[in-house]
This record gives C-alpha cells, sequence and structure tokens, in this order.
C-alpha cells in the first residue's frame, strides 16, 4: 500500500532514470543523417579523432553522443542493423556501470556494442563476457565487423582455441591468447578469463603473462554468471595423493549404512549421522579392521576417515545422475543445476569428485590440492567499471547492488510485449501433473503451434521424451548431453508443430524466431552448393517458406512456452517464459506444478493441507492466482537461502581476498623491480632482528639469553659461523649491538657471494628465488586457509564469531607467511651456490676524465646516490641504520653513508 502511495506521489525510479538519457538519445538522432553522409574511411577517421579528443582532456561522457552515432552507423553499413533508440538506451546504462535488464529478443548483442566503443577509445581494453564458447565466437565474428569499419580491432579468446590449426604449444597457445586480450575488444567466458588470472598470478615474468589489465567489462547474461555462476568460485589445482582404494572402501561402507543411521537435510544438501549411527559405523569400520576395538569414531587419528566417509555418503544419497552429474567418456560430468548445463573439468574438492568416481565404477583419480583460487565476485570487483545486461534482473536487484555496487535499470522493448503469461496448474502428485503435460503438449502441436518444454533435469528431459517417442511425436531434445547442437535446435524451436525439449540452459543468447531461423537454414541448405545463382535462387524460396510459416504459427499463437516445474530461481522461470514473445510476436507460457516437485516438498510447506481443505482430489488440478503467488513466495524463500550461501562465501573470501591484494602488489614489486639489492637489505635486516629476538628476548637479562642457539641458527646466515660467544661478553653488548654485528657480517658475506659468481648472475638469482618462494608459500597459505575455513566453524559451538575467528587466525597465518618468506629467501641466498660462466677478456680501461672519488667514511662518490658531504666520525658512529642520513640527502642512513 505505501509503495503504490509513494510510486503515486513521485513516480517511478526507473522511469524517471530513463528519461534523463532521452535527451542524448535526440541528440544521437540528430547526428544521423550527418553520419550518413560519411564515407567508410571518414567513418573510421572519427575514432582517431575521438581518441585524441580524450587524449586532451575530454572525458566520455563528452564524446558519447558522437560516439554512439558513429557505432549505429558502423552497424548500418558493416550488418545491415539500426540500432534502436532502446538500444541506445541500453547501451547509455551499460555505460554507466549498471544492469541493463532487457527482454529476450531485444538485440543485447548489438546493444553492447556502443558502449564497448566508447570505451575502447581510451586503448586499455574491453572485455565481454557471455555465456559459452559458441556464442564467444560468434559474436567476435558478427560484431568484429562493426569494430572494424570504426577502426578497432576484434578478439576472442577460448580455452580450445587454435584447435582448428592443430594441436598448439603451451607457448603458442598463450601467444593466441596475448593477441585475444591485446585487441580493443575482447569476447570470452567467465571462466576462461578468471582462470587466465589465476595463471598469470604464477607467471615467473611480465612477458609471459597473457592479460593486460581490467579496465571495462560487459557481462552478458549478467543474472547467470554474477549470481548462479558465482556460487562455486575458481580453482586451480595441483595433483596430490592417490586415494583410490580409500574411496572404493568408503564407498562399500555408505551403501551398507542403514536409513536410521543418518538424517538428510535437503534445504542445506547435508547429512548427519543419528545418535544411532555413530555405533553402528563403527561397528561396520571395526569388522573391515578400519577402527580400533579401542577406538572411537571422533578422536583425532580417524577424522580423515570419517571425513570421506561422509563423502561417499552424500555421493550416494544427495547427488543424483542426470540431475546433478553425467557420466560421459568414462568421467564424472557435472550439471549446473541452475542453468542446466555441463561444466566439463570443473572437479569438486573435499574428495567430493573422488566419491561420485568410486560410487560409478570409474577410474579415481588423485584427489587434488589448491594452488590458486578466487570468487567470481571478487574476479570481477577487479575491473575499474563493470556493466551487465540480461532478459531478468530486477528480481535479484538488491544483490547486485550489495554485491557489485550495480543499480538495475529496466529498458522498455522496442515493441508492446503481448505475450500471455497463464496461472500455474498445481497437482497433488507428479504422475497425474506428467499426464496433463503430455495432453497438452499434443493439443498445441496437433494445430501447429510450436512448443518450448521447460525440464529441471536431464532425466526429466529423456523421461518426457521417451513419453513422447512411445506415443510418435517427433521431438527434439536440448540438455547437457546435447549441448553441441544448442543455438541449432533453438533457432528451429519456432517453426510450425515443432516440439523442444530442453533444461533450463535454452538457448541463452540465441532467439526462437517464429516459422525458423532463416540464417541457420539457409547456411545448412546451402552446404557444399558454389553455384552463386543457385544459392540465390534457394535464399529466396527460404524466405518464402519461413514467411508462410511464421504467419502459420502467429495464427496458431505463437510459441507456447511450458514448464514442467518450477526452479529454484523465478529468474530461471523468467528466462524460460522469454524464449516466447519476442519483438511483439504473440506467444504463451505456463507452469505445471505438483506438490513432489523438489521445490513445493522443501519450501513449499502447507500447501496440500491447502489443496485438502478445498476438496482437491488425486487427479484434480487448481488455477489461480493464490496458488501462483504462494510458489513464487516459496522461490523468494529459496532465492534468499542461496542469496545467503553467495553472502557467506563471499565474506570468507574477503577475508583471503585482502591478502591475495597484498600478495599481489608484493609479487608486482618484484616483478617490477630490475635491482632487488635495496629491498633485499631490508629483507636480511628484520631477518636478522627477528633472529635475535628470538634467542634474545627484548628487555631480557644476559642469564636469558640462549647464546649457543643464536650462534648456531646465524650459521644459516652465515656458513662461516660468527663468534656471537665471544661478543656476548663483552661491557656494553646488548641485542642492537648483536643485530647491528650479526648484519654487518651478513652484508659482507653477501657482498662477497655477489662477488664471486659476478652482479648479473646475482641479480638473476635474486629475482628468481624471491619469485619462486613467494608463490610456493602463499599456496601452502592458501592450503592452510582452506584447512582453517573447513574447521572454524565447530568454534560456534564455543559461542565464538567462526568469521571473527577466521579473520583473526588468517591474519596471524599470513604474516607468518610474510616472516617465513623474507628468512627463506635470505637463507637461499645466502647459501647459495652458482656456477659462473667464463668470463670473457676484459676490455682495456677508457681513460677517464676524472678521477673516482676514494672509498672512506667521508665519500660518497663511491656509491650511487650517496650525497658528496663529509661526515665525522661521531655522526658515523651514532646514527642508527634506518634513521635519516645527516648529509641531508632524504635517505636512509644505511642506503647512504653508512653503505660505506
Amino acid at each position: 500500500m505505501l509503495q503504490r502511495f509513494a510510486k503515486a506521489v513521485f513516480g517511478n525510479a526507473n522511469a524517471k532514470y530513463l528519461r534523463g538519457l532521452q535527451s542524448k538519445v535526440e541528440a544521437i538522432n540528430a547526428l544521423e543523417a550527418e553520419y550518413e553522409a560519411l564515407t567508410d574511411s571518414a567513418l573510421k577517421e572519427k575514432t582517431t579523432a575521438f581518441k585524441q579528443r580524450f587524449e586532451d582532456g575530454e572525458t566520455l561522457d563528452d564524446l558519447l553522443v558522437e560516439a554512439f552515432a558513429s557505432a549505429r552507423e558502423a552497424g548500418k553499413r558493416a550488418l545491415g542493423m539500426r540500432m534502436f533508440d532502446v538500444q541506445l538506451i541500453g547501451a547509455m546504462v551499460l555505460h554507466e556501470g549498471r544492469i541493463a535488464e532487457m527482454k529476450t529478443g531485444e538485440g543485447k548483442t548489438l546493444t553492447a556494442t556502443a558502449a564497448a566503443y566508447l570505451n575502447a577509445l581510451p586503448g586499455k581494453g574491453v572485455h565481454i563476457i557471455t555465456v559459452n564458447e559458441y556464442l564467444v565466437q560468434r559474436d567476435s565474428a558478427d560484431m568484429g565487423k562493426l569494430y572494424k569499419a570504426l577502426g578497432l580491432t576484434t578478439g576472442y579468446v577460448t580455452a580450445g582455441m587454435g584447435l582448428d590449426r592443430g594441436v598448439l604449444t603451451p607457448a603458442e597457445v598463450d601467444n593466441a591468447k596475448r593477441r585475444g586480450y591485446g585487441a580493443d575488444v575482447t569476447y570470452s567466458i567467465a571462466a576462461e578469463v578468471g582462470f587466465d588470472h589465476l595463471r598469470d598470478q604464477m607467471k615467473p615474468n611480465r612477458a609471459e603473462m597473457v592479460q593486460r589489465g581490467f579496465n571495462f567489462v560487459i557481462v552478458d547474461e549478467a543474472d547467470s554468471i554474477l549470481i548462479d555462476e558465482a556460487r562455486t568460485p575458481l580453482v586451480m589445482s595441483g595433483p596430490a595423493v592417490d586415494v583410490s582404494n580409500v574411496f572404493r572402501a568408503t564407498d562399500l561402507i555408505a551403501q551398507e549404512l542403514s536409513e536410521d543411521a543418518y538424517t538428510i537435510d535437503e534445504k542445506t544438501r547435508n547429512i548427519q549421522l543419528t545418535e544411532e549411527g555413530v555405533p553402528e559405523l563403527e561397528v561396520i569400520l571395526r569388522k573391515r579392521q578400519l577402527l580400533g576395538e579401542d577406538s572411537g569414531l571422533y578422536q583425532p587419528e580417524n577424522v580423515g576417515l570419517l571425513h570421506n566417509i561422509m563423502a561417499s555418503l552424500r555421493a550416494q544419497r544427495l547427488f543424483h545422475r542426470d540431475q546433478h552429474y553425467m557420466v560421459q567418456d568414462g568421467e564424472i560430468v557435472l550439471i549446473n543445476e541452475l542453468t542446466g548445463r555441463a561444466a566439463p573439468g570443473r572437479r569438486m574438492g573435499d574428495g567430493a569428485h573422488q566419491a561420485l568416481e568410486a560410487k560409478e565404477g570409474l577410474t579415481i583419480k588423485p584427489e587434488s590440492s589448491t594452488i590458486a583460487t578466487i570468487t567470481y565476485q571478487n574476479f570481477f570487483r577487479q575491473y575499474d567499471k563493470i556493466a551487465g545486461m540480461t532478459g531478468t534482473a530486477l528480481t535479484e536487484a538488491a544483490e547486485f547492488e550489495a554485491i557489485y555496487g550495480m543499480y538495475v535499470a529496466e529498458v522498455p522493448t522496442n515493441q508492446p510485449m503481448i505475450r500471455e503469461d497463464n496461472d500455474d496448474i498445481i497437482y497433488r502428485f507428479g504422475e497425474q501433473k506428467i499426464l496433463a503435460i503430455i495432453d497438452d503438449v499434443k493439443e498445441a502441436h496437433v494445430k501447429g503451434q510450436p512448443v518450448l518444454l521447460g525440464t529441471p533435469t536431464v532425466e526429466s528431459s529423456e523421461m518426457y521424451s521417451a513419453a513422447f517417442t512411445a506415443q510418435g511425436i517427433e521431438h527434439n531434445v536440448l540438455s547437457a548431453r546435447q549441448h553441441e547442437r544448442e543455438a541449432l535446435t533453438i533457432a528451429q524451436a519456432g517453426a510450425p508443430g515443432a516440439i523442444t525439449i530442453a533444461t533450463s540452459m535454452a538457448g541463452r543468447g540465441t532467439d526462437i524466431q517464429l516459422g525458423g531461423n532463416y540464417d541457420f537454414a539457409l547456411a545448412e541448405a546451402t552446404k557444399g552448393v558454389r553455384d552463386p545463382a543457385e544459392n540465390d535462387r534457394i535464399a529466396e524460396k527460404l524466405k518464402a517458406e519461413i514467411a508462410a510459416a511464421r504467419q502459420k504459427v502467429i495464427d496458431a499463437g505463437g510459441l507456447y512456452v511450458l514448464g514442467t516445474e518450477r526452479g529454484e530461481s523465478r529468474r530461471v522461470d523468467n528466462q524460460l517464459r522469454g524464449r516466447s514473445g519476442r519483438q511483439g510476436d504473440p506467444g504463451k507460457s505456463r507452469f505445471y506444478v505438483s506438490l513432489e516437485d523438489d521445490l513445493m516438498r522443501i519450501f513449499g510447506q502447507g500447501l496440500d493441507t491447502w489443496l485438502k481443505r478445498f476438496g482437491i482430489g488425486d487427479d484434480e488440478a487448481i488455477e489461480h492466482e493464490w496458488i501462483t503467488n504462494a510458489i513464487a513466495k516459496a522461490q523468494e524463500r529459496r532465492e534468499g537461502y542461496n542469496f545467503d550461501i553467495r553472502k557467506q562465501l563471499i565474506r570468507y573470501d574477503d577475508v583471503l581476498n585482502d591478502q591475495r591484494q597484498a600478495y599481489a602488489d608484493l609479487r608486482d614489486e618484484l616483478l617490477d623491480e630490475e635491482d632487488l639489492t635495496e629491498k633485499l637489505e631490508d629483507m636480511r635486516e628484520k631477518a636478522t632482528e627477528d633472529l635475535v629476538a628470538r634467542y634474545i628476548p627484548p628487555s631480557s637479562y644476559p642469564s636469558q639469553w640462549d647464546i649457543e642457539g643464536l650462534e648456531s641458527a646465524a650459521s644459516a646466515f652465515v656458513p662461516a659461523g660468527l663468534p656471537i660467544k665471544e661478543w656476548s661478553t663483552e661491557d656494553d653488548v646488548d641485542d642492537d649491538v648483536i643485530i647491528d654485528r650479526v648484519l654487518e657480517a651478513f652484508d659482507k658475506h653477501m657482498a662477497a657471494k655477489a662477488a664471486q659468481i659476478g652482479p648479473e648472475t646475482m641479480r638473476a638469482a635474486e629475482s628468481q628465488i624471491t619469485l619462486r618462494v613467494l608463490d610456493q608459500l602463499w599456496r601452502e597459505h592458501i592450503q592452510n586457509m582452506m584447512r582453517l575455513r573447513e574447521g572454524v566453524s565447530l568454534r560456534a559451538f564455543g559461542q565464538r564469531d567462526p568469521l571473527a575467528e577466521y579473520r583473526r587466525d588468517g591474519f596471524e597465518m599470513f604474516d607468518g607467511m610474510l616472516e617465513r618468506y623474507r628468512n627463506s629467501v635470505v637463507v637461499v641466498l645466502a647459501n647459495l651456490e652458482v656456477r659462473a660462466p667464463e668470463p670473457e677478456p676484459a676490455a682495456p680501461p677508457s681513460p677517464s676524465p676524472a678521477a673516482p672519488a676514494p672509498v672512506g667514511s667521508g665519500g660518497g662518490g663511491a656509491f650511487p646516490g650517496a650525497a658528496p658531504v663529509q661526515l665525522t666520525d661521531e655522526q658515523m658512529k651514532n646514527t642508527k641504520r634506518n634513521d635519516p642520513c645527516p648529509c641531508g640527502s632524504g635517505k636512509k642512513f644505511k642506503y647512504c653513508h653508512g653503505r660505506a
């Protein structure tokens, strides 16, 4: 009530925002005639002029109107497509770093080109992310013509790029990717860009990296990538131990357990042992001689065994074949529940994947160890500006704003939407629902109306397919098993009487055109035809046939989208509905629901009581707005639960992300620094201070000093050994004096080593060792943080906040890692043995115009940067290493006169 009153008084915020963009649209339209008169070369030269104006101080907002006019004209010439006003509005929304909600068929792919062109002018690159590699290659080829007409380059990056030219070496693949990322506009998928970023973080130098930074990204189907995919972080793994025998055993144990031994929580997708289950499991383990008579299941030495048994139990009871995963070519291929797409190459951690392989009797691959990881949320937040477009975003507007700081703008359609969205039909039992769906599809098929049947899983797709086959009804199936035929199947789903069974992957990025897709049909019909005249004849014939088929479908009511079950998210359902009613076409949509569906069983409690109260029989259906609203509420609860999962994931990853950023900054410093001498001097100083503090605690008495331990430990810094025991007997010797003496001997040892093996060889060794040690310790740190994450939740039983505990312990661990890094680097370099190459004969010294300054306490000329000012003996003696040098150079004493 209050919302309706506020809207009546203040107006709709979205409409007000769009009205603010209308003046720019009018300005672009006013330039259309002028830009139409430009030659192709003059249009291309506009880009050069825009770049110069940007360098001269104009902003991208100042250039927007003219740049969009150029992009529209280039689209007309290169693609034969003119951007509608609503597409220009959508491009402005993208430029402002928002989510543009544009309905299916409104031309999101073309819309993105104007925003990409404008933001590519600074020369830092623009990334456009799509949902699959087919769309990456299609869009980069098609839209590349538009960018080429404007003088920009286009590239793409996929996992299998270059395979059409044969098997490429890793170096050749990296070169191909480097060219792709080096283009003005780059098309790719989120996972590939993310993994390339993780791989770059492990490269030994910048020359081997393939990416060049993160300027502006446009995410197509933003809800799918930024929300659905974001539940699973990107993880790069390395090999680990072989655990095949362990999981074969635990799989058999999980099958032996009775149903009373555990409880299943379907909402959280978790399994817990019951009080009866613990002794039952212990009996089974003792029978298999995996547990001692005096040992308990929860004793520390059995934690790993219990972890693997629970992984096998989850594999048996929670993961269902053809719903959560499928078996292809002897491997487990995971299925994304929300998108319905297969995820080849993706593996679950914590033994879950090995448990599935044991369940299906496949070869069990070694459990991998994580060497790099990042969530989608933190990956995309690295971009200077991020924008997105999708047909379904408003239901998740709060999450987009909370996680990414992006607002959602609903862009109006070019033609009014006339699709007929019917209320849900609900049955008490699934069997009656299935029979009703088959009858409804047959009725539409008879009158020539195409049907898109949306199913939640591969298994249900195959069940409906078998039912239609049994009744002799022709149909196509699109699921994770047939993903390679996705675009072709969806393109022809609008033909008269066509029946297409599809999971929720159904054709994001491809339109279902009534009567059939002309471009796809022409490509199929002209395969192998080389005669231009024959091509033209086939094209004319196809145009007429598709136009007649389109009219037949319109007369039958347009595309009928029939959902066999409500999804976990309203967005998924709206995406399915959006396949129908594109660009003002007629259409119809309806969902069938039963109380046995997963969503209703878990989140729709109470509806069965309603139906009984209304006297609904087992084979009767009810269709009412109240029921539809109740189902939407159940979906809202599920969406809220999934949002909480993602929110919790990012809260924990934010802790690791702060550390990841500190690691990346440190690594960048090492890569950019040509000479690490000063940095290594700092590291030696800090390592020496830490070493002495371990054996001579601050403010301690000499009787408390562990001199023998210190003398032994210091040999790692100076292998020849140091007379620390003798120093400690001298008068006025404290920890500061010992630190200075150890450090002085350490510096002399390193200077002698550098002179022995040669300055250039030493610099190269320092660069390689600092990077390798840092990378190795970071990988170990990630493993330790993951173990901490697994165990920290138990602290909630002690009334402590797990997240606060994770944050505190995590930063202590990170500080410890940095300390180990310093110590490891200086110790490795101190004990370095390098076989230096044979020195070349030295050239005769050339005459010098001036004699070099003598080395001494007063001369800074022997050391680059030292000021030529004499210091007194007292100044030299009393100035500490980290104090400003008394000469006034502004440097620390140790980097100026102290170096003498």
